[in-house]
């Protein structure tokens, strides 16, 4: 079934009025988006209430209008459009959304503009020394912003980049304070981009087009503003609602007395159920769920919040012992947070990743050693192969197993998928 976006507003009073948007995946016989009859280079007008948009929304990252390669006439356009230089205020997709607060950092507000010139500097392999590797490289929309491949053993599995607005220290060991950070490490390290901020400044400065939206958006092209704006587009990467995330929302519709469901718009609550029907919860995963959740398996303990992830860091008994010939490593081991803190209490602890997706985010761990939920689920039923404090013994039947694999299925959904090959000449 092919799904589309939908976006609908939901107003109601809680202490004060809030405008919410949630955002509905729905099949083909859902509802259709209503366009506003005129039709910009911006936003269109269902997307945007009161300056508030929805993270996810594809017309975020969908960039300049148009097909090919960009012209410096369409970045010139685009450009001298003064609504792709407004701040944007944000809300998160249903599912994501647990507070009104997203956390965009003031030092780099968020415009269609900024958004757009790091999509562009995302998908370039010029960003990179030898202008071979882009981002997008390891990161693919089309295999969920991570990469699949499982053919060369490495130190490290390359870590998901969407819903990463959540997070507040990145990579495995947490060493990037920052998601500027982040992308500074990444553009220097010898094994990834292997530049400086010198040479990458140069090669980036070197094109006309990103001159230009260089000097609108920012005032000037520096390494600083390059690692902001990529910042700034993979802040708009996050996931669309879940099959689980419309049985959540339709059971608290459905617990709210006659009078306090009145207070929401009837189409929200109407495409609410209808998005549920569809596509409902089967019994497998609703199981999976009261496991997931409960003391016995302590799965949430770790993988909570709306994201799945407490976004911290634990020991669960992963050991590498081999050197890593991906990138030619010498060391034995991976010793996790230790390498960034020098606690004891930091050997081998590892941040814990988001569920989102985990269906199709495979191989797993840090160190990419399973293939399959079924592999991770069964380590985790077996309280590990190394003795480790965060781990005791599950003990789970198969059924309890496949019942938990239906549950994490159920937290598949869709992700923006912006345009790879729209750069500028």
């Amino acid at each position: 079934m092919r799904d589309r976006w939908c976006f609908l507003r939901a107003s109601y009073q809680a202490h004060a009025e809030l405008l919410l948007f949630a955002v509905i995946i729905v099949g083909s016989a859902g509802c259709k988006p209503q366009m506003s009859p005129a039709v910009t280079e911006t936003l269109a007008e269902d997307e945007v209430f009161a300056g508030r948009l929805v993270l996810g929304s594809p017309s975020i990252t969908a960039g300049i209008p148009g097909t090919g390669h960009l012209s410096i006439t369409d970045i010139r356009r685009w450009l001298a459009d003064p609504n792709n230089h407004r701040v944007l205020e944000v809300t998160l997709p249903l599912g994501l959304r647990n507070s009104q607060v997203v956390p965009i950092p003031a030092e780099n507000p968020l415009t269609r503009a900024k958004i757009e010139l790091g999509r562009q500097l995302f998908s370039d392999t010029r960003i990179s020394k030898d202008q071979r590797l882009a981002c997008v490289t390891c990161h693919s929309a089309k295999k969920r912003f991570t990469s699949d491949q499982i053919s060369h053993p490495r130190l490290r599995e390359t870590a998901v980049a969407f819903n990463r607005v959540f997070g507040h220290e990145h990579f495995w060991d947490g060493r990037a304070k920052s998601l500027e950070d982040q992308i500074r490490f990444t553009l220097e390290h010898p094994d990834e981009m292997n530049t400086s901020p010198t040479e990458c400044v140069q090669q980036i400065g070197s094109v006309e087009g990103y001159r230009l939206q260089f000097d609108a958006v920012f005032g000037k092209l520096d390494f600083d503003s390059l690692c902001q704006a990529i910042a700034a587009f993979l802040r708009t990467i996050v996931t669309g609602p879940s099959i689980w995330d419309y049985d959540v929302e339709l059971r608290r519709l459905d617990e709210l007395e006659s009078a306090e469901l009145s207070q929401f718009d009837k189409a929200y609550v109407e495409n609410i159920r209808q998005a549920a029907a569809s596509q409902p919860l089967s019994a497998a995963a609703r199981r999976g769920a009261e496991l997931f959740f409960s003391e016995r398996t302590g799965c949430s303990r770790c993988h909570s919040g709306p994201n799945f992830s407490d976004e911290r860091f634990y020991d669960i008994g992963l050991r590498q012992l081999v050197p890593d010939s991906f990138t030619v490593r010498k060391e034995t081991e991976d010793l996790g947070r230790f390498q960034v803190t020098n606690k004891k209490s930091d050997k081998y602890a590892f941040k814990t990743p988001t569920l989102r997706n985990v269906q199709l985010t495979g191989p797993y761990f840090h160190d990419g050693r399973f293939q399959t939920l079924g592999d991770v689920i069964d380590y985790f039923s077996r309280g590990g192969d190394v003795p480790n404090h965060e781990l005791r013994p599950l003990n789970l039947s198969r059924d309890e197993i496949l019942d938990l694999i239906a549950f994490l299925k159920s937290l598949t959904s869709s992700l923006p998928n912006p345009p790879r090959d729209r750069l500028p000449p």
